[in-house]
């Protein structure tokens, strides 16, 4: 009954609550490895969608709220939860009416060069819209303007730089990290990545010898 259960936390302090990006991380795990095949408990993930879409507003007094989803239950809409519910929305087929409220909160927010969680934001933002089935032209544009935006602060070595708004502890790992995280978010016009989609190859069959054959296929 608590709003805090059902998710994953930061850190394992105890008594305190569970986090909804920590969460959408430990689901995407989970989608990955069960596009691998290995066993993820119904229940488990069905709690965990359920804390991380559980600030979800369906409805709000401010119309520009509807679609979007904040870090808990009553704060206001934040674009990197927002993204990261919008994509595990486009994934579930009982959530039609609300996967399109969330585009359209989407397109009504669009991406900015500003921290401290572009990279997060946009890695699920764009994957969000890349699966949506209401076409390429919203994917085609959002895509363009995060590729210029990081196109613009990459430096001449090839590093992609922070934006403003990040925490000197994040600024401290380096541009491995922010250029690591560029990478995988442009990565998504292709979508080869292990959580978008099954990309294992069907078993190779193999045909019963002819009785006959002394064992030899034909």
């Amino acid at each position: 009954s608590s709003p805090s259960r059902g998710g994953w936390k930061m850190a394992g302090a105890k008594g305190r609550e569970n986090d909804r990006r920590a969460s959408a991380w430990a689901l995407l795990a989970y989608e990955t490895a069960s596009l691998y095949g290995l066993e993820v408990r119904p229940a488990n993930r069905k709690r965990g969608l359920s804390f991380l879409l559980g600030s979800f507003k369906e409805t709000d007094d401010k119309a520009d709220q509807i679609g979007g989803l904040s870090v808990d239950a009553q704060g206001l809409c934040v674009a990197s939860i927002s993204s990261m519910g919008g994509w595990f929305l486009q994934r579930d087929k009982d959530r039609v009416k609300a996967a399109a409220l969330n585009l359209s909160w989407l397109e009504r927010h669009p991406p900015t060069w500003t921290g401290p969680n572009y990279f997060y934001e946009n890695f699920y933002r764009l994957r969000a819209l890349k699966f949506a089935k209401t076409g390429e032209a919203q994917f085609q544009r959002r895509f363009r303007q995060v590729f210029l935006q990081i196109r613009e602060h990459q430096t001449p070595d090839g590093a992609v730089a922070f934006p403003p708004g990040n925490a000197q502890n994040t600024v401290a790992m380096g541009p491995v990290f922010s250029t690591a995280l560029a990478v995988l978010i442009l990565n998504v016009e292709h979508s080869a990545l292990a959580f978008d989609r099954d990309w294992r190859l069907a078993p190779l069959v193999h045909p019963e010898p002819d009785p006959g054959s002394h064992g030899v296929v034909h």
